[in-house]
């Protein structure tokens, strides 16, 4: 887990802010609920194999999407994977 050093800063910045550890498509119904048109989702965890993440945000415009091998904040002794994604709630 990392230290949420993102949401605090998005926070501080006036962005409202969730928490949520491994998204799912239920996560991404609510996102695009909770967001007004051009709203963003800033998501960053360890990876899977499957790229569940990515798949289930393909409603979103996807404005970044990376599978890395990476030092994470919550495992920083070892490089492992780690999925990054930034999605925009398109605008209709």
């Amino acid at each position: 887990m990392g230290q949420g050093r993102n949401l605090v800063y998005l926070a501080a910045q006036g962005c409202d802010v969730t928490y949520t550890r491994d998204l799912t498509k239920e996560d991404s119904v609510l996102f695009w609920r909770a967001l007004k048109p051009g709203g963003i989702v800033v998501y960053e965890n360890g990876a899977d194999e499957s790229n569940a993440v990515l798949r289930e945000f393909l409603g979103f415009q996807i404005i970044r999407f990376e599978d890395i091998q990476a030092t994470s904040d919550w495992n920083p002794e070892n490089k492992g994977r780690v999925q990054r994604l930034i999605a925009q709630k398109t605008l209709k």
